[in-house]
């Protein structure tokens, strides 16, 4: 999971030539598309932890969906820093 984030990351960066609509109160598009990332991220765990859940994964998935979690909640924590600070 450690290497999604940073995949993510990377692809943020990369996108940031583009022109997107910003989402209001953005800071910037780089602000707006991390937001969408976050947005993305946090829709992918909820999935996973209704699969877990439900039993659709096996028992081993638990450590990897808990380590997703801890790198969303750092990830999260530090937009919410940074976002802070800008406005």
């Amino acid at each position: 999971m450690k290497y999604t984030m940073i995949l993510s990351l990377c692809l943020a960066l990369a996108g940031c030539a583009k022109t997107v609509a910003v989402h209001p109160g953005a800071i910037s598009n780089l602000d707006s598309y991390a937001y969408d990332l976050l947005i993305v991220e946090q829709d992918s765990i909820n999935t996973a932890k209704a699969q877990y859940q439900a039993g659709q994964l096996p028992a081993s998935a638990k450590t990897a969906l808990n380590a997703a979690i801890d790198q969303y909640n750092i990830t999260e924590a530090t937009w919410q820093s940074y976002h802070a600070k800008r406005t």
